[in-house]
């Protein structure tokens, strides 16, 4: 398409161009996807940001997150910013300031991820990425991938049974398509806080567990536009808390993130 528009402005031509964009039987693909299932209906969806599909085998990407991950070892860094793709990446930059140059990204393999900081003797990373995919860390599902599980419906039920909603109420829950959906509803019950507070205190038994003694985690569920995340805060002991309320100004960060934040910094 790019070709196209030099090719056009090259001849000079100044009108205006009308493009259409199709994929082939891209809804009878559908049916055979997680599509249907996420609320994409009537076609197949262009993943990520950027719509570029790089292909590489699930052995390629993990071995390339274990050896970003040495080469910043290497270059004496002992704390490291781990994102699972352009999202958590433009949060990382945009939002926190923080340096791209210190950043992995994990795709869908936390486990894996967590499990070479510990190998490469790292003290401590900084996990970044949208609630979607870290709710089912909640159920210690390490890999993210749709194929491999989809619980997040599931967790959030069940945690917000724990925070007293009803039985209608949970399957409402159960019926909602994506997070967004299912977080405004247990928004709607007020008990959002009590909620994620719940789901991510689950979230830090199972990385701990992953991580082992010596490694530090801080994680960090972005918001990405979900107004309903303003409300969180720190509670406790918990390393995940993030709060934000749209400002750059805005105070962002808990004391526990800006302390590792610092660290990573100044090392």
């Amino acid at each position: 398409m790019m070709q196209f528009g030099k090719f056009v402005c090259k001849k000079g031509y100044q009108g205006e161009l009308s493009v259409e964009i199709s994929i082939p039987e891209g809804e009878d693909v559908a049916k055979k996807t997680f599509n249907p299932r996420l609320g994409i209906r009537g076609g197949i969806s262009v993943l990520g940001t950027s719509g570029i599909v790089e292909p590489m085998s699930e052995k390629a990407l993990t071995d390339t997150i274990y050896l970003e991950m040495k080469m910043l070892r290497s270059s004496g860094y002992e704390r490291c910013y781990i994102v699972p793709g352009n999202y958590g990446m433009d949060f990382l930059t945009e939002q926190l300031e923080l340096d791209a140059e210190l950043t992995v990204k994990c795709s869908n393999y936390v486990g894996e991820a967590i499990e070479d900081a510990r190998l490469l003797g790292m003290k401590g990373i900084l996990l970044i990425g949208h609630v979607g995919k870290w709710v089912k860390l909640a159920a210690g599902v390490m890999n993210t991938h749709s194929r491999q599980a989809d619980c997040r419906m599931e967790v959030l039920a069940v945690h917000a049974a724990m925070q007293g909603a009803d039985r209608e109420s949970v399957c409402r829950i159960m019926q909602c398509l994506n997070t967004t959906e299912a977080l405004k509803t247990i928004r709607q019950l007020g008990i959002l806080e009590q909620v994620m507070a719940s789901v991510m205190e689950r979230i830090d038994f199972y990385l701990s567990g992953r991580a082992g003694e010596n490694l530090r985690l801080v994680q960090l569920c972005s918001r990405m536009r979900m107004e309903f995340w303003e409300k969180l805060r720190m509670q406790n002991n918990y390393w995940s808390r993030f709060k934000m309320k749209g400002s750059r100004n805005d105070e962002r960060k808990t004391d526990r993130c800006r302390s590792f934040i610092r660290e990573t910094r100044n090392f």
